[in-house]
């Protein structure tokens, strides 16, 4: 039993570290001065956009808000 526990232990360590780092995104910067950042594609399939989707990009606080234009 201590075995098992240990074991999902470790597994919950090493599946938690790896999820974590995948969505860890560096932000580059073109020559025109421009900084792009490279979005995982499972949230866009989530949420249903696809290539040329047009979107709002918000500044809240210390964050930046990512969302579907509306007409």
């Amino acid at each position: 039993m201590y075995v098992h526990m240990y074991v999902h232990f470790i597994f919950k360590i090493i599946f938690m570290r790896s999820y974590s780092s995948k969505n860890i995104r560096k932000l580059t910067k073109t020559g025109s001065g421009s900084y792009y950042c490279i979005i995982p594609k499972e949230f866009i399939r989530d949420l249903g956009w696809s290539e040329r989707q047009k979107f709002v990009v918000k500044k809240i606080g210390k964050k930046i808000v990512i969302e579907d234009w509306k007409r």
